[in-house]
């Protein structure tokens, strides 16, 4: 598919970013926007979440295969019960504000990883790429 090549492409070139230790503050941000995806996921605004995805996130995927994606993590997990942080960084540089965010996540019906990467351009914070991995996923 596409969009997992474009997407762990990302995520690989997003593990070489210099990381800031400018504060708490992006991580804040971050969290509340996966707080924010995970109400709207539950909500199955899957358009919704890809309208208002950054360029990065849509020109690495079709809307079609990512609100496809979508709706199948939610069927098969069903709603999101409690999300614990792993891990956040933070780039920023001439490309804008850049933080990935890893989460623990339990769903109904079990339990993933995700690995959320937001892109901050004009004080605007947008997803650019989405990552799940989850073995109950695969199986149910």
């Amino acid at each position: 598919m596409r969009s997992g090549l474009a997407l762990l492409t990302l995520c690989l070139t997003l593990c070489g970013c210099n990381v800031s230790s400018s504060g708490d503050s992006g991580n804040q941000d971050a969290q509340q926007l996966v707080a924010a995806f995970h109400t709207k996921l539950d909500r199955e605004q899957y358009q919704q979440i890809w309208d208002e995805s950054d360029k990065l996130m849509h020109d690495s995927a079709n809307a079609a295969e990512m609100i496809k994606l979508m709706a199948v993590i939610h069927r098969k997990l069903g709603p999101v019960r409690v999300s614990n942080q792993l891990g956040w960084r933070e780039n920023r540089g001439s490309n804008g504000h850049v933080i990935e965010v890893l989460m623990e996540t339990a769903f109904d019906k079990g339990t993933g990883k995700e690995s959320f990467v937001f892109i901050e351009n004009g004080g605007t914070s947008r997803l650019g790429g989405y990552h799940i991995n989850s073995n109950d996923m695969m199986l149910n």
